[in-house]
């Protein structure tokens, strides 16, 4: 197992020079608590250090992985302990539609978002350690035939890695496409996965994106979605957040034309002593744009769930709307949830609205049940399950059910 950081520009022919993203990791340490956009994300304990690319990788066969995957893709591509395996995966066969990697000199480095270098730490080790690109393109008036689904597995084979992925999604004119991202967690050991995935929707394109993630209880997780949007486009996120020990999901949505829509929704279900955290910036740099966020908690035991949402309105985000909305549910006195919507509002021609709960099972709602025969246990899965469902609703693919099944076994 190694872990280097390049010390030169890196692989001829990079887009952006690595050099650039390793002064960055040597001039600043971890995010702490003073940082406002980490205040929440609990980092004790985590040492970037021990996180090498591991040269053992485990095991599992298709009827394993069957169990955690959808059944019928347009497409799946698969990473073991970070490595790609190309005996699991299926390519893309559908005309309009290529995935591939690229590596060496073809791999070209996107840069991190212009304002945001020395606060994105993970951005930037991503940048210097990714050894690989996923690029999938699907062209212009392609509606892809059913999900493209990346699966990231990590197995039990205990060894302590990182991987670091980087995936780079483009979406032509008045394409339709959905693509499931999945992490699958196999064993108990400590791991690190540091993801970056850049989803570029050219004008009047539609994207749904869902994420699943249930990753060890050993590990950390820190992922990055960066959606640069075009004119007249749609594009939806819905993302599940169950396992790790430390999770970070941030998104940024960048509205650079007029007329498009973005739905961000999530939910985040903890237990014991996980933290689970929830970052996202939509910038509105162009009128006529819509947002809209829902996001959910159900923590129990000492979890910790965090949601910290920034609106930008720009002077030129004129006829522009947003709405935010987070609640939380604690099931225990010592689960915790932090919630803070924040809006920045440059421009008096726009519509926003933003709200946010914290509060534990509705006392009358649990008395109503069980006054008509449904035990404790019963009653309080009922009224999680009606929480939940307005996120897992929106999941694509049929994933709601046993995405369901998981949340309620979960907390049992």
């Amino acid at each position: 197992m190694s872990y280097v950081i390049p010390t030169e520009l890196g692989t001829p022919g990079c887009g952006t020079p690595r050099k650039q993203y390793v002064s960055v990791l040597r001039d600043i340490g971890l995010p702490t608590s003073r940082r406002e956009d980490w205040r929440y994300t609990k980092l004790r304990g985590f040492d970037l250090s021990r996180f090498g690319q591991s040269d053992e990788v485990g095991s599992i066969d298709r009827t394993t992985l069957a169990q955690h995957v959808c059944r019928e893709t347009a497409g799946q591509i698969v990473i073991v302990d970070g490595v790609f395996q190309p005996q699991l995966s299926v390519l893309p066969a559908q005309p309009g539609v290529r995935a591939e990697h690229a590596s060496g000199e073809a791999l070209q480095l996107p840069p991190i978002p212009s304002g945001e270098l020395q606060s994105a730490l993970f951005l930037a080790v991503n940048a210097a350690l990714a050894p690989h690109l996923t690029r999938v393109t699907v062209a212009p008036k392609t509606r892809v035939e059913g999900p493209l689904e990346l699966v990231w597995v990590s197995t039990s084979s205990g060894v302590t890695y990182g991987m670091h992925p980087l995936v780079q999604i483009q979406v032509g004119k008045h394409a339709e496409v959905t693509v499931v991202e999945r992490f699958i967690g196999l064993g108990t050991h400590e791991t690190l996965t540091n993801m970056r995935l850049d989803i570029n929707v050219d004008d009047g394109a539609h994207v749904q994106h869902a994420k699943i993630q249930k990753e060890g209880a050993a590990a950390w997780h820190f992922a990055t979605t960066i959606f640069h949007l075009g004119a007249d486009t749609s594009a939806r996120s819905n993302i599940v957040s169950l396992g790790a020990k430390t999770a970070r999901n941030a998104i940024h949505v960048h509205f650079e034309k007029p007329g498009s829509e973005v739905w961000l929704d999530g939910l985040f279900v903890g237990q014991g002593q996980q933290s689970l955290d929830h970052y996202t910036v939509i910038d509105h740099k162009a009128p006529h744009c819509t947002s809209h966020e829902l996001y959910k908690g159900v923590l129990q035991g000492q979890a910790i769930g965090s949601f910290l949402g920034r609106i930008l309105m720009s002077e030129g985000a004129v006829k522009s709307a947003t709405d935010q909305l987070c609640r939380a549910l604690l099931l225990s006195q010592d689960a915790k949830a932090n919630v803070k919507p924040q809006l920045e509002i440059d421009n008096d021609d726009v519509t926003a609205s933003h709200g946010a709960a914290i509060g534990n099972l509705d006392a009358d709602a649990m008395f109503y049940l069980q006054a008509r025969g449904i035990s404790v246990l019963e009653a309080q899965s009922l009224l999680i399950e009606a929480f939940t469902r307005e996120v897992l609703q929106k999941l694509p693919c049929n994933l709601e059910e046993p995405i369901l099944e998981t949340v309620l076994a979960r907390l049992a």
